[in-house]
């Protein structure tokens, strides 16, 4: 069964860091929080190293005030963030940007070109094809732009069969949940900011949620939920940029097909190649209305599936969702991982709003 770590009301709005900083708490907490959060965090170029001796990392006494890395991304493989990497001197490679990996991981293409050694014993991850066993191999350095880190451990997968490319890896939470992760979906550019150093986003006029962790009994960072609404009904929402689909269960899809909720549902009996699953049966359904928190996400497609992720998380006996980026993709948006925060940009920017 799942453990919660953080519980909050399904659905509130969480005050922000923005607003702890105003009341002056942000400054005097932040450098704590960050010297924990940060200690495996990336070497930053130019800036005081974060780096220790191999296979350690700590934070530095004063955080850069740039940030952590920034650089642009490509929508690709299916319609997923896709970034540059380069790997023990090589590169670069194309690597999915997923906030629902729980470790960072390079496919066997990757692995056979770099002739990378793999460990004896697996350990039991969740990312773009689910929950698995997997064997994990050392990389001496894994370089993002001017960031990098040494002796870096990563899962190895198979390489997709149901599509047609495979991209090279997956930078997963291990990296990313130290982070603000912004999408800046005009300029196609990625930024990690460091937790006391993001811009403020409530200034911005951005509408933000909370967000909620749970480790779901997997090695690693824990993976990260929105409280989702549609119509009547709240249900979990797994935060997946690594998913090019939005994907519902039969359960939620069943509740949503009630007499007072009209929607348009065309069922095809379709085979759908998704490096999420083995292949299988899938209905489209357009929904109107959804929202998660203090953000509202329009009108849009879900996906509904027995997919095996649903029962790997044990989430198949309830409504259940996952956020993919398809919906995450539209508009920019942050996730304040330490600040267990999401913000989205106005469909309206609030400088053309009249």
């Amino acid at each position: 069964m799942m453990r919660r770590i953080e519980t909050a009301p399904w659905g509130g709005v969480m005050m922000s860091r923005n607003k702890f900083r105003k009341a002056g708490f942000w400054r005097r907490a932040s450098r704590g929080f960050a010297l924990a959060t940060l200690a495996l965090g990336l070497t930053v170029g130019g800036c005081e190293s974060l780096r220790a001796p191999a296979g350690t990392d700590t934070a530095a006494a004063d955080e850069p005030r740039g940030p952590a890395w920034q650089g642009t991304y490509r929508v690709d493989y299916g319609g997923r963030p896709v970034i540059g990497v380069m790997v023990n001197g090589r590169g670069p490679f194309d690597f999915v940007v997923d906030t629902a990996a729980t470790k960072s991981a390079v496919f066997r293409n990757l692995a056979d070109q770099l002739d990378l050694e793999t460990s004896p014993t697996s350990t039991r991850v969740f990312s773009l094809v689910g929950v698995q066993q997997r064997p994990t191999a050392r990389l001496d350095r894994i370089a993002l732009a001017g960031a990098s880190r040494s002796d870096f451990q990563v899962v190895v997968f198979e390489d997709w069969t149901d599509l047609p490319e495979t991209p090279q890896g997956v930078l997963g939470l291990d990296v990313l949940a130290r982070y603000v992760v912004e999408f800046d979906v005009q300029q196609r550019r990625l930024t990690l900011h460091y937790p006391s150093a993001s811009p403020d986003f409530e200034e911005r006029g951005w509408p933000q949620t909370a967000i909620f962790a749970t480790d779901f009994g997997l090695s690693g960072p824990p993976l990260f939920q929105a409280p989702g609404r549609l119509a009547s009904y709240r249900f979990p929402m797994l935060i997946d940029t690594g998913s090019e689909l939005s994907l519902i269960n039969p359960v939620l899809m069943d509740r949503l097909l009630t007499p007072n909720v009209v929607y348009d549902i065309t069922a095809r009996a379709t085979r759908f190649a998704d490096a999420l699953e083995e292949s299988t049966e899938v209905y489209r359904m357009p929904y109107a209305g959804l929202v998660t928190g203090g953000i509202g996400w329009g009108d849009g497609v879900f996906y509904a599936t027995s997919a095996r992720i649903f029962r790997d998380l044990e989430v198949a006996d309830r409504m259940y969702g996952l956020l993919g980026f398809d919906i995450l993709g539209r508009r920019s948006m942050a996730i304040d991982f330490p600040g267990r925060v999401m913000y989205a940009s106005p469909v309206t920017p609030p400088s053309a709003a009249k």
